[in-house]
């Protein structure tokens, strides 16, 4: 049996390309992504990914689509998570050794065979994400008037939070 070979975080972050800002994801990146971008090897998966995601099962693809440096000392990576109907883009902080600091799906579609969610993400230079999904049933086509907009920006301590949970936040600080 050969000994699987170590993979350092830095081997692992270029694996992931530098992207330019404003950052387009939709459900037909992927096809950009697979087709530029080299696989991430079985090593990166088991040391780094798995750690995050570690309920995943043996039918799950993993491509990586690129990453970013934010603010002192965290680079941001994005990737995408293939299952049966599930298909997710994963944005996840990291700090300069590896370790995880958020992880959040910024994009994807996900189907149960009769509705279907979708949505695409933008990631602009001042790492504000805009989310737009909507949802679609087997005999409708996806509608823009029920289409919901989420908002996330990466805070300067690498947490992804979304601008409706700062709100709701706010409020119940002020109950306080």
């Amino acid at each position: 049996m050969e000994k699987i070979k170590d993979i350092t975080f830095s081997e692992f972050l270029k694996i992931f390309p530098d992207t330019s800002f404003p950052a387009v994801i939709s459900k037909d990146s992927i096809l950009e992504f697979s087709r530029n971008n080299i696989a991430l090897p079985a090593v990166a998966i088991s040391k780094y990914i798995l750690t995050w995601d570690p309920d995943t099962s043996e039918y799950v693809e993993y491509i990586p689509c690129f990453k970013f440096q934010l603010e002192k000392d965290f680079v941001a990576i994005v990737y995408h998570k293939a299952e049966l109907l599930k298909y997710e883009y994963f944005l996840a902080v990291l700090d300069k050794k590896g370790n995880l600091i958020s992880r959040k799906v910024i994009a994807g579609l996900i189907s149960d065979g009769k509705q279907t969610i979708q949505s695409a993400a933008t990631i602009t230079n001042d790492f504000s994400i805009h989310i737009a999904g909507a949802n679609s049933t087997d005999t409708h086509l996806f509608d823009g008037n029920d289409s919901k907009q989420i908002y996330m920006e990466i805070l300067a301590n690498g947490q992804i939070v979304s601008i409706n949970d700062e709100e709701k936040n706010d409020k119940t600080q002020e109950k306080k």
